[in-house]
């Protein structure tokens, strides 16, 4: 193996460890303990955004570490060197495929329609990994426009085979558009081959920044008009850094317009379909593919496109030297990225959908029912905040390495490694059960306080708000951090990510041991001590059978029955019990059964139930 096979391996390998953990993750799910459906996100992201990451990484890398005209100017023929690297991404994806045979989280998916459809995706993906990525001369660049060309090309295919078959054709007919079908597949992939090749062997690297990105390319792709509305001014420092960081983001903006393109005509495809039809059902996956794809792609790339090109064009320590504080352009730059990411990730989809759902009952079908009002509050809150969540961590990592697609690679690894360690806070809540629920249980008789409304408000705040618990410490710290690595150079390794890592880690898994374990808590009252003594004293106590009001009880009728601890004593001292007889759905009263209520000082009240010897049974 030489060094150049040597340098590619070294390059996708990083990568494709991570696209290979996603597809394995199934596999570990009773160990793991995840839901079913998140596993199925995670392998469908992991195959379908993984594999057209690594097709266009291969010639998109050199681009990104500058190293292009070099692996030009070697004594060695294009077409050997362009053999090489498909060779090396040909055995990825070959060792890729049975992993996520055997773990994919839905065996039945895994028919002979679906495998024919994946495989002329995948074939086309790689077939034309080449010509975009040096069309847009960068990694990212080459992955959107490849994915968005296909969901186009697709829309237009099914649209021409309806107008010319119909919507329901003969078996015959459908026969005959599955072999055409494959024919333009193959058609396709051989064309993309040739202009790929072509466009390799006519390929002059000039070594310039980051301006040769297609989709850095500003008054070629804007009016110019608008370009003019991004160009610095001689005055207003704030708004110049604003318009600074909206031309950085100008990948972000155009992967948007291509988004809101191929949206337009896959729904406008679904929508000849007859509503009848068993089409319908399997094309609308290809608009949740799509959001699938474009969400995590664009709130990632809003947190770390603007400060990973600045580092990889060598820009971002001149501006440092401007007259303008770290600390302002440092949030500049946040501010923008996690707005971006919300607009492009949040409003836009929804607005799409909610457009599309109107006028058209697609892509989710007629059942599927949104409207503007009312508006539920905690889901739009918990989407925006799980938002920021991928944002703020690509923007860390755009802070902590150097580069745009070394920053995006980093998010996986450092978000799920963020979540195994918070798993690993619940479980250590969950060893120190006992401990947790004697601290609450003395806090609760210290401060005479009801553990049902105790329960219910912790269940309320820490149950159903769990991802902004576990995540805010950890997204403060970064927060913190990421000032100070925004003026810092940034470092190589693993290492160097680690040890930056280590206090977000932290927070994380304190937090995660401060949640479960309140959880763990609450729940640990209903065996505490003080209702063990309560219910042993009442269960001593001779009550009448069939009495037609209730029975008040006070501390001292307790303690009499049975001695009280003293912290027993001061929780129930300003309260007081009533106890009547339990009754079945006819209302027929139970023998020896009891409903106990303890009034407690602030009007709540404590129910539970009680078995107790009636007045003519002996102690």
């Amino acid at each position: 193996m030489n060094q150049r096979t040597l340098k590619e391996v070294r390059m996708l390998a990083g990568p494709w460890c991570v696209v290979a953990a996603a597809g394995v993750l199934p596999l570990f799910r009773d160990l793991l303990g995840w839901p079913r459906d998140l596993l199925g996100i995670i392998g469908t992201l992991g195959w379908f955004a993984g594999v057209p990451f690594l097709a266009a990484l291969s010639l998109g890398g050199e681009f990104q570490q500058r190293t292009l005209s070099l692996l030009l100017g070697q004594p060695v023929g294009r077409l050997r060197l362009w053999i090489e690297k498909q060779v090396v991404l040909l055995v990825g994806l070959a060792i890729l495929v049975p992993v996520f045979w055997f773990g994919w989280y839905d065996r039945n998916d895994l028919n002979a329609d679906a495998l024919g459809i994946v495989g002329a995706w995948l074939l086309v993906t790689v077939a034309s990994a080449t010509f975009w990525t040096l069309l847009a001369r960068s990694t990212m660049g080459g992955l959107a426009l490849g994915q968005a060309v296909q969901f186009i090309l697709g829309a237009l295919i099914i649209n021409t085979g309806i107008r010319v078959f119909g919507p329901e054709p003969s078996a015959r007919a459908l026969h005959f558009a599955e072999l055409l079908g494959i024919l333009i597949c193959l058609g396709y992939s051989g064309l993309m081959l040739w202009l790929g090749w072509h466009q390799l062997i006519h390929f002059q690297a000039t070594g310039a920044a980051a301006g040769e990105d297609l989709l850095m390319a500003g008054p070629r792709l804007l009016p110019r008009s608008w370009a003019e509305l991004l160009r610095c001014r001689a005055t207003g420092a704030s708004l110049n850094l604003l318009r600074k960081e909206l031309r950085l983001l100008r990948p972000l903006w155009l992967i948007t317009f291509i988004f809101v393109v191929c949206w337009v005509c896959v729904v406008g495809t679904l929508a000849l379909l007859p509503k009848t039809s068993e089409w319908r059902l399997k094309l609308q996956l290809l608009p949740m593919l799509m959001l699938a794809f474009y969400i995590p792609l664009t709130a990632v790339l809003a947190g770390c496109l603007s400060l990973g090109e600045e580092r990889s064009s060598g820009t971002h320590a001149w501006h440092l030297t401007l007259p303008v504080s770290a600390r302002q352009q440092w949030l500049t730059k946040l501010l923008v990225a996690l707005v971006g990411g919300v607009l492009c990730a949040v409003v836009l989809p929804a607005v799409l959908l909610l457009a599309s759902q109107s006028l058209t009952g697609l892509p989710l079908g007629p059942d599927f029912k949104w409207g503007i009002q009312p508006i539920n509050w905690p889901v739009t809150f918990a989407t925006i905040f799980l938002t920021c969540m991928v944002s703020l961590p690509s923007f860390w990592c755009a802070c902590t390495v150097k580069g745009t697609v070394r920053a995006a690679l980093w998010v996986i690894p450092v978000m799920a490694g963020l979540v195994a360690v918070g798993g690993l806070g619940g479980w250590a809540a969950s060893k120190c059960n006992a401990t947790l629920g004697a601290l609450a249980t003395h806090w609760i008789a210290a401060l005479e306080l009801n553990p049902r409304t105790l329960q219910e408000l912790t269940w309320q705040w820490a149950r159903d708000l769990m991802p902004f618990w576990l995540a805010t410490p950890a997204l403060v710290v970064a927060l913190l951090q990421s000032r100070g690595l925004f003026r810092a150079e940034p470092g190589e390794g693993i290492r160097f990510v680690l040890r930056r890592w280590l206090p977000l880690a932290l927070a994380t898994f304190l937090s995660g041991f401060f949640v479960w374990g309140s959880l763990f808590a609450t729940s640990y009252q209903y065996r505490s001590f003080l209702m063990e003594e309560t219910y042993a004293a009442l269960a001593r106590m001779p009550l009448a059978e069939k009495a037609e009001k209730a029975r008040r009880l006070t501390v001292a009728d307790l303690d009499a029955a049975a001695p009280l601890s003293p912290a027993t004593r001061h929780w129930l001292s300003h309260a007081y019990l009533t106890v009547s007889q339990s009754r079945d759905a006819k209302g027929r009263p139970r023998p020896g059964q009891f409903m106990a209520q303890i009034h407690f000082a602030n009007e709540s009240i404590y129910a539970f139930g009680v078995r107790s010897r009636l007045d003519n049974e002996a102690p």
